[in-house]
């Protein structure tokens, strides 16, 4: 069963095979189609938000704070590659 990622009103669900589990205020991606998540898999935006974390958020019992921190760990991640880019093109600038 593939991962189902829907938008939802300040956050997202993620429909596992294991059940639901709510990234509440985090918009990382929108409601996507079959063939769209077949594109997203393909892109770094899915691999380093979403598909690094399936596992562990899958194989836990997760609870909401557990998700929240997983949601805020993805969230810094991503912030911290963006300023380590932006560093990198002010230096060769």
């Amino acid at each position: 069963m593939p991962l189902v990622i829907l938008k939802t009103n300040g956050g997202i669900d993620f429909t596992t095979p294991k059940g639901n589990i709510s990234l509440r205020g985090y918009c990382l991606l929108n409601e996507v189609s079959d063939n769209e998540l077949a594109e997203l898999k393909k892109k770094d935006l899915f691999n380093s938000m979403v598909k690094d974390r399936y596992i562990e958020i899958t194989n836990s019992k997760a609870k909401k704070e557990d998700s929240d921190n997983i949601a805020k760990d993805v969230v810094k991640e991503q912030l911290e590659k963006q300023n380590s880019k932006t560093k990198d093109i002010k230096r060769e600038g």
